[in-house]
């Protein structure tokens, strides 16, 4: 019976040969501060490694829950929630596509980059595009804008909420909205890097449709993202005549996927569920607490950069706080600032589209404190690298203090509480940041590494030297791998803390008051503690018996110590006549004076003496000398049990 048989052939083109990830990859990953894409929660990470049927019922639950959540996050009561396969110009164009076509009179507020795009999309449909160009680093004026309604007579107005290209904030955006509703307009809002970190009220601002991407303020992943239409828009979007050209943006069809459990196309499953759990993470933490964590984070940066000596790009009145532009000093490019911090320091910032600046992300994972630090730090140290004078310590306690709350020209968020269900009052009281929200979800965030050092803990301090550092604010870190990441990371000794807390700065307990009133001017804003801190440290602080009692149980301790190693001590050493080689040990006791603060180190030298000389040396001479020993070992109990602790850091711990 002949079988099938046939010759391959060799392949046209050669199979390449190519790199792995790992291979191409940094050892360390870097930190993503620039202006998209921004890290994400460990929860969203799992989620994107799951693949499940894309029309199934797991699938309907979870389309479900998205529509919910999204409303909340888009504060709209309208059922039209639809996802994109895409970035956030893909739900931009989505919105342009589905609202405006062939002859539409559109009138676009540019304020930069990424406000021309709708513009630009829109004169690819055909439509009638009339453009209100915006000064740079300033916002329309409401008469610049009510003269330009009355005089194009739009059916369309797009804007940004913010221009993430410049950085500028488009503050009155809801009473532009008024006057567009007002003359019969829809209005499309780009809220790519603004939705989450800061309010939007989709239905009480009288909005049409308003965009956004999962990789910025919802710390979700790129490539999928969401749009949402009022019962006005989709009036619109069904009533055209034409069909949308654009088929996969065509939102009648996406709606017999999001609506109606249907196939439109095959869903990225992945990144749906990764923009689930990002969606859920939002909600959990509350549409209030985010924007004032983020608003407290952004405003400490911009304080912080400032403290540095840089400039930043837009005026304070209409600064957006999603993203802050960093002017780039004389001499420097953005893509030399970018490629240094990148490259030395792991940190990723964005430059921009041709402007003198450079970003840095205020979005989602991003406004957290330790990610602050590091990135502060990073930027003034590669400042320094590339020759630029700046002052690292003064930019590092200007974050601290914005953090600490006691930022100058701090604002709270008003806004409706009716329109926020979540909000229990119309004042946004503000939370801690960063550690909180860890403790409330630490498996959703358990990739939030804990920063590392900015100076060594780990030698011991020159008197004179001022020391800065934190104190502990969560559980004690493992010091392997402290250690470990030191010795990988090239971190200088400024005074740039470590956890997440309040500084407090401290001379050695050795210095000359001269020294420590230093101390005090080179950090006022540290000098003094509050009131409830040193209540704490008394509270924490062991009674005098029970110091006592400590000191006695470290002597103790140390003779109990030095007893196991007389008696591993072998009888007889090898040497010359007349010779007493002798050895020293160091035993270091720690003893615990305020449980938490200081360490105190007592020293206790002892001298381990063997029995030395010649093998036919004198009995009677080992006698004495094993006498000898016992005595200075009870003078060694005597000292290590009227020791005073001294305070300093250990760097042989036993």
């Amino acid at each position: 019976m002949p079988t099938s048989s046939f010759n391959v052939a060799p392949t046209a083109v050669p199979c390449p040969v190519v790199e792995s990830l790992d291979a191409i990859l940094p050892e360390e990953p870097l930190l993503m501060m620039g202006a998209g894409p921004v890290p994400i929660p460990a929860a969203v990470a799992k989620a994107n490694t799951i693949v499940i049927n894309h029309l199934g019922a797991t699938m309907v639950k979870v389309i479900s829950q998205v529509k919910t959540m999204a409303r909340y996050v888009f504060q709209t009561h309208s059922k039209w929630v639809l996802g994109v396969a895409g970035p956030g110009s893909a739900a931009m164009e989505m919105a342009i596509s589905n609202l405006v076509w062939e002859g539409t009179r559109v009138l676009s507020i540019k304020n930069g980059f990424f406000s021309g795009r709708m513009a630009e999309m829109g004169r690819r449909v055909g439509a009638q595009v009339s453009v209100l160009e915006v000064a740079d680093r300033s916002v329309a004026s409401l008469e610049q804008i009510a003269d330009a309604i009355r005089r194009e007579r739009p059916e369309i107005v797009t804007i940004v909420q913010g221009e993430t290209s410049n950085t500028v904030w488009n503050y009155q955006l809801k009473d532009i909205a008024a006057l567009a509703k007002a003359a019969g307009a829809l209005v499309i809002v780009d809220a790519v890097c603004t939705l989450s970190t800061m309010p939007l009220a989709m239905d009480s601002w009288g909005i049409d449709a308003v965009i956004t991407g999962g990789q910025k303020g919802l710390s979700s992943i790129p490539g999928v993202s969401l749009i949402a239409f009022s019962d006005a828009a989709w009036e619109r979007v069904k009533g055209r005549t034409a069909p949308n050209a654009h088929w996969c943006l065509d939102a009648s069809l996406a709606e017999n996927f999001w609506h109606n459990a249907g196939y439109h196309y095959t869903a990225p499953v992945s990144g749906v569920l990764a923009l689930h759990e990002a969606l859920r993470l939002v909600c959990a933490e509350t549409l209030e607490k985010r924007f004032a964590r983020h608003q407290k984070c952004s405003v400490a940066l911009q304080e912080g950069v400032t403290a540095l000596g840089l400039q930043l790009y837009a005026p304070k009145e209409c600064r957006l706080n999603s993203v802050v532009g960093i002017e780039v000093p004389p001499g420097l490019s953005p893509g030399d600032v970018c490629a240094h911090i990148s490259r030395q320091h792991q940190v990723e910032i964005s430059g921009s589209f041709g402007l003198p600046i450079v970003r840095i992300g205020q979005m989602g994972e991003q406004c957290r404190e330790h990610n602050l630090f590091r990135t502060v730090h990073a930027l003034g140290r590669t400042m320094v690298d590339l020759g630029v004078k700046v002052d690292l310590p003064a930019g590092v306690a200007a974050l601290e203090r914005g953090l600490s709350g006691g930022s100058e020209g701090f604002s709270f968020f008003m806004f409706d509480p009716l329109a926020f269900p979540c909000c229990h009052g119309g004042l946004l009281a503000l939370p801690l940041c960063g550690a909180d929200a860890v403790r409330q979800h630490p498996r959703e965030h358990a990739s939030i590494r804990h920063p590392l050092a900015m100076h060594d803990r780990h030698r011991r301090h020159r008197p004179g030297e001022v020391v800065a550092e934190r104190r502990k604010a969560d559980r004690p870190l493992d010091r392997d791998a402290e250690r470990r990441a030191y010795r990988q990371r090239a971190i200088c000794r400024d005074a740039v803390p470590r956890d997440h807390s309040r500084i407090v700065v401290r001379a050695h307990a050795a210095d000359p008051p001269q020294n420590r009133a230093g101390a005090a001017q080179a950090f006022p804003e540290a000098e003094h503690e509050p009131a409830a801190n040193q209540q704490g440290e008394a509270r924490r602080r062991p009674a005098p018996a029970q110091h006592r009692q400590q000191q006695q149980n470290a002597a103790r301790a140390a003779a109990e110590q030095t007893d196991r190693h007389r008696a591993l001590r072998p009888e007889r050493v090898r040497g010359t006549a007349g010779e007493r080689p002798r050895g020293q040990r160091r035993e270091v006791l720690h003893a615990d004076r305020s449980a938490g603060e200081n360490r105190a180190v007592a020293e206790v030298v002892v001298d381990i003496a063997g029995q030395h000389g010649e093998r036919n040396a004198d009995r009677e001479v080992a006698k004495k000398r094993k006498k000898d020993d016992r005595n200075n070992l009870q003078g060694h109990r005597e000292f290590a049990a009227s020791c005073r602790c001294v305070g300093g850091h250990g760097e042989n711990e036993t």
